[in-house]
């Protein structure tokens, strides 16, 4: 992300070429791992701009060039009396929904001027231009900025590019001669199929639903029912956080029918999603106050 780098001494060809790199920049986004390759001030991980660009006072150049890793303590989470005083509570509370992985997991680009998050040609000079795909800008935004943590966060991601595992999915690409959903085998097993649509998988959400905000959207497409889930949050403000949770489990729980871990699938699911939503915004709300993180809360989350 910092190839391009503009000197006094530069051409103007050179010039050009870094001031539409500049731009083209803009359509980066990163998901973090291990948080190692992402510079905590200058990379657009966490906001639409760089926190740097939102610091509320000037940020030493020592610090500047800091790794997203160097702000993290493992075990512990964020290290918030190095950075807390820079930035406004807004952006202290989007960092908050962040986790890093475990060592090892790198951090990885995407390219949000294209829904696929590939990069293309035709999209940076769309970018270039300033006529960009504004639906798929702003669609692929609004998921990154949900409070979540991070593996949710990836899956989601996952999914809405037909990228997840299912039975179809290896269909197509010759790893099964079955199409058709391990669970009830009444359909081809589609991400919608298994995260929305599968008799097993329609109890939970209308258990859930029944408890609070939230859409079915039967009659929807997916990305048209996952948008309207993440923006119609009706009464309650962390629907969207629960939304990605209640997906997260369902396809954990599929899993373990398939690999034969039914022991990890609770008895009561709508008891345990509800008890996983408390803890979990409990937790978001403890880091955005920058106190002390309850790391038994997220590591449920996610094991």
């Amino acid at each position: 992300m910092d190839l391009f780098q503009a000197k006094p001494s530069d051409s103007h060809i050179w010039r050009g070429i870094v001031e539409n790199a500049q731009t083209i920049q803009r359509g980066v986004g990163v998901a973090l791992g291990d948080g190692r390759s992402t510079k905590f001030w200058l990379h657009k991980w966490a906001t639409l701009t760089t926190l740097l660009d939102l610091a509320k006072r000037h940020v030493p150049a020592t610090e500047q060039t800091r790794m997203v890793h160097d702000y993290w303590e493992e075990g512990q989470g964020w290290r918030w009396n190095l950075f807390e005083d820079y930035l406004p509570d807004e952006a202290l509370k989007t960092i908050a929904s962040f986790e890093l992985c475990q060592e090892g997991i790198p951090d990885q680009y995407f390219w949000t001027a294209f829904s696929s998050g590939r990069f293309t040609i035709k999209s940076a000079i769309a970018l270039i231009r300033q006529d960009a795909p504004i639906g798929d800008i702003n669609f692929w935004n609004d998921v990154w900025r949900i409070k979540a943590p991070q593996q949710v966060r990836v899956f989601t991601w996952l999914a809405l590019n037909e990228k997840v595992m299912t039975n179809l999915h290896r269909f197509r690409r010759s790893l099964t001669n079955n199409p058709f959903c391990y669970i009830c085998d009444q359909a081809h097993e589609s991400v919608q199929h298994v995260l929305r649509d599968c008799p097993e998988a329609n109890i939970s959400w209308q258990a859930i639903l029944a408890k609070g905000s939230g859409q079915l959207g039967a009659s929807l497409n997916f990305k048209e029912w996952f948008l309207k889930n993440i923006r119609d949050q009706g009464k309650d403000g962390n629907w969207p956080t629960k939304f990605l949770i209640t997906m997260w489990y369902i396809w954990k729980w599929r899993n373990g029918v398939c690999f034969n871990a039914i022991e990890q699938i609770p008895q009561d699911k709508v008891a345990f999603l509800l008890c996983k939503f408390d803890e979990v915004v409990e937790a978001l709300r403890h880091e955005a106050k920058g106190q002390p993180r309850r790391r038994e809360h997220i590591t449920g989350l996610v094991s």
